[in-house]
This record gives C-alpha cells, sequence and structure tokens, in this order.
C-alpha cells in the first residue's frame, strides 16, 4: 500500500511531514525519509522502533541486555541506545511483528483522547457500580461478623455468667415502638 500526500490549498515545496515533496508517495509504516535527521520526527520514530524491538524480543538479545542494564545504572542515552538496538537487529525491522505491534501502538495512542468524555464516564459509572456492589457486600459481611461475634459473647456470658439480655433487648424494643408510635 502506497500513501500519497496531496498539497493543500496554496501549498508547495516539501511538507511539514518527514521534509518529502509535496506528492512523494511514502510507503506505509516507513519511517520517515531521512529517520537519522536532527529532526525530533526522525529520533522519536527510531526510540519508538527500538522499544518495539526489544518488546517484540526481536532485538539483538546482547544489546537489549546491555541497555537494560545501563537503565538500570542510570545510565540510559535513548538516542544511543535506539541507533545500537536498530543496528544491531537491522533484519528484523520489516517484521510482521514488529508492523502489527506499531499498528496497535498507533490505534491506542489515536484513541488515547476518546478515552475520557462521555465513554470515559460511562466506564467510570460501570466502574463504580461494581465498586459501590463490592463495598455493599463488603459492609454486610462485616456486619454478619460482628453480629456474630456479639451473639457468641452474650451466649458465653449467659452460659459462664447466668447473664440474661432479655430485660435490655425488652426495653430497647419499648423505646423503639414509643419512637415509631407503636
Amino acid at each position: 500500500p502506497v500513501l500519497e500526500e496531496l498539497p493543500g490549498p496554496g501549498k508547495s515545496g516539501p511538507s511539514k511531514s518527514g521534509g518529502q515533496p509535496s506528492g512523494a508517495k511514502v510507503r506505509a509504516g516507513a519511517p520517515p525519509a531521512n529517520p537519522g535527521s536532527a529532526g525530533a520526527g526522525g529520533r522519536a520514530w527510531r526510540r519508538v522502533l527500538a522499544g518495539i524491538l526489544v518488546e517484540q524480543k526481536l532485538a539483538d538479545k546482547s544489546t537489549a541486555k546491555r541497555w537494560q542494564d545501563a537503565v538500570i545504572r542510570g545510565e540510559f542515552k535513548a538516542d544511543a541506545a535506539a541507533e545500537d538496538l536498530i543496528a544491531a537487529s537491522a533484519d528484523h525491522l520489516e517484521s510482521p511483528k514488529v508492523l502489527e505491534r506499531a499498528g496497535r501502538l498507533e490505534r491506542d495512542l489515536v484513541m488515547m483522547p476518546l478515552q475520557s468524555g462521555v465513554r470515559g464516564a460511562g466506564r467510570g459509572a460501570r466502574r463504580a457500580a461494581r465498586g459501590g456492589s463490592a463495598f455493599l457486600v463488603a459492609n454486610l459481611l462485616a456486619l454478619t461478623a460482628y453480629t456474630l461475634i456479639i451473639v457468641s459473647i452474650a451466649f458465653l456470658l449467659r452460659a459462664q455468667k447466668g447473664t440474661s439480655f432479655d430485660g435490655m433487648i425488652d426495653s430497647v424494643l419499648e423505646s423503639l415502638g414509643s419512637l415509631f408510635g407503636g
């Protein structure tokens, strides 16, 4: 597949994307025309590509290990790591795994702005409902556990000391009855 950039109204010369002349054909998934250029687009693209190569286990293992150790030591240099990893793994740059992962990453980044707003609020409401159900169940379990503990203590006191809670329960019921007009 080939993407062709069409010139906009009153636009001529190089386009803003990758320094290609207007109307130049660019292969889908291909790096910018000069990925090693001083521009941030080329550097950013190479950093992401290097990360995908390591993530998909397509990067040279010793090179990846060396840069992972550099991260742990606090000596990581993103551009140098990208150049080193890409150079050591050049035979995997067009791997279907790399292209598929790059497509998923692009899709996730394109959809990121939609993760909030109305759809995000719907997800938040569902999460809150699940959280509310969990909260209710947890509180019911806690109330049941405390009730069982109190009833057990009352039974033990009655068995050991002969203490009766009947009079106290009757007075509480009478008080509640008078409050509700019963």
